[in-house]
C-alpha cells in the first residue's frame, strides 16, 4: 500500500508529506492483509512498523521515485 507519513499526529491526511510504501507483516502469500484489510483511502491511521527497505517505482508523469518501505505490525485509525 502507497502512504504518505509523518512522526506525529496530522489532522488532515494531506499535510503528511514523506510518500513510502507499506506491506502486512503477517502476508501469508495467500492475498491476505489482515493487519491492512480494514484500511481505505483517506484514512488517518498510526502504525507500528519496522523498517524494510526500499523500493524504485515508476511516476505517473514519467520519472520514477525511491522511498523506504515499511512491514506493518499494527493499524490503529484515528
Amino acid at each position: 500500500m502507497r502512504v504518505n507519513i509523518g512522526a506525529t499526529y496530522q489532522p488532515q491526511t494531506y499535510y503528511y508529506e514523506t510518500n513510502s510504501i507499506v506491506f502486512d507483516s503477517s502476508d501469508d502469500g495467500k492475498d491476505k492483509c489482515p493487519t491492512l484489510e480494514p484500511l481505505v483511502q483517506d484514512d488517518n491511521v498510526k502504525l507500528w512498523v519496522m523498517v524494510g527497505g526500499s523500493e524504485t517505482y515508476d511516476t505517473q508523469i514519467g520519472g520514477s521515485t525511491t522511498v523506504p518501505v515499511f512491514a506493518a505490525f499494527k493499524a490503529e485509525i484515528q
